[in-house]
């Protein structure tokens, strides 16, 4: 029987290893470089990674870019940052703090810093609270070792101090940072998401669905989640919120990426109304011997009223709460009212006969009926102008009688 030797083998084995750690090593040794360009976009846009502080650090926000500067742009860059849209109109003789943060792998070895800087007026600048020099109008600083020192592995924080003169006003920079690394050190994602809404602007008539959009900056981390509360309610996930109720709705929403920024709450309001308005009328009960004026009240406890139409004598649709009947005859008033949010009551009818008849002192007694049905005409006794006198008109006559009150 032959004897397999496995020393052969082994040795093959410990060379994969020894080479492959000799890979590993080299790669990581590799350097490894970010280039923060402060800034490129268009003017009046922010910028997706600096931010602005008008309080000493206390809060942050996104630095504005208002495009060139008399004195030119650094290569790589197109615009100068403000903390505001315009070059000339905010931060004019303050002192305005600019930040921007990066990650860095880890391992890493032999960090290299540099800023090449444009100031309107003068720029102070630290890397993670280590002071790395001072610059007048422009310049460049390289970190020596106590600044490339202060390099860390997480999220690194440089700064600049702007303090301006008066006139313009900006920055303009490059931030160089090298590093000897097994991944490229990234730009850190300090800004929160931005969600929008489809929230009808005005009532509606029907149930709801508000969609939540959620967007992360361009070097954003990517959105990590939807949250939001309907009337003060439990806080949700999602991006759709389904009202059906009726009566005014307040949805609060925001949105977290995966870096952990949250985004300012915002408020979206949501009018929801199916019931219709209900209209009402003080047409006179009983036939009148004047001309009237017949008034529309209108109940909504929803959206409100948008208006009240009605057809008067089967005539063209007029807009109104006031009819005015000023001629004989028996008048049909078709009426109804659209609230806001659309909802269409449906129509009432109502009939007015206006009769003008002698009238004793303005009252209408049984003697005149009787002095009517002796001495009056047909067409005077055709109370609902039918053209002919019958019972029906005897009935009207009756029922506008004033009571008689016996003492």
């Amino acid at each position: 029987m032959n004897k397999i030797s496995l020393w052969p083998m082994i040795g093959s084995l410990l060379l994969v290893f020894l080479a492959a750690c000799f890979i590993s090593d080299k790669a990581a040794a590799e350097p490894q470089t970010l280039t923060i360009s402060g800034a490129t976009g268009s003017p009046g846009a922010t910028d997706p990674y600096t931010e602005f502080s008008l309080d000493n650090g206390q809060t942050w926000s996104p630095a504005y870019l208002y495009g060139e500067h008399p004195w030119g742009v650094i290569p790589g860059t197109n615009s100068w940052i403000n903390c505001g849209p315009s070059g000339t109109d905010y931060c004019i003789g303050q002192s305005v703090l600019y930040r921007v943060q990066f990650n860095v792998p880890a391992p890493f070895t032999n960090p290299q810093i540099a800023f090449e800087v444009k100031a309107d007026n003068y720029a102070d600048i630290w890397l993670n609270g280590t002071s790395a020099g001072h610059i007048e109008s422009s310049g460049v600083i390289s970190g020596d070792a106590t600044v490339n020192n202060a390099v860390y592995a997480g999220v690194n924080e440089a700064r600049i101090l702007l303090t301006d003169s008066g006139g313009w006003v900006g920055l303009n920079f490059k931030i160089t940072v090298q590093v000897d690394a097994p991944f490229p050190p990234t730009l850190a994602d300090t800004i929160p998401p931005t969600t929008t809404d489809d929230a009808p602007a005005n009532w509606v008539n029907h149930n709801v669905d508000v969609r939540l959009t959620a967007a992360d900056n361009t070097n954003g981390s990517v959105v990590a989640a939807t949250y939001y509360k309907v009337n003060n309610g439990a806080i949700q996930n999602g991006q759709i919120v389904s009202l059906s109720a009726e009566g005014i709705h307040t949805v609060n929403y925001w949105s977290v990426d995966h870096a952990g920024n949250v985004e300012t709450t915002r408020t979206a309001t949501v009018k929801i109304d199916k019931t219709a308005p209900v209209t009402t009328d003080n047409a006179p009960a009983h036939w009148v011997n004047n001309a009237v004026t017949v008034t529309l009240q209108v109940y909504d406890t929803g959206a409100g009223a948008a208006a009240t139409y009605y057809v008067l004598d089967g005539g063209a649709q007029q807009t109104g709460t006031a009819i005015e009947l000023s001629t004989e005859g028996v008048h049909t008033i078709d009426y109804w009212t659209v609230d806001q949010a659309g909802n269409a009551e449906t129509p009432h009818r109502k009939s007015v006969i206006v009769k003008f008849i002698p009238m004793n002192n303005g009252e209408f007694r049984i003697d005149d009926i009787v002095k009517l049905l002796d001495q009056g005409t047909v067409q005077q006794k055709d109370m609902n102008f039918d053209g002919i006198f019958d019972v029906r008109d005897l009935e009207i006559m009756l029922i506008g009688v004033t009571p008689v009150v016996i003492r």
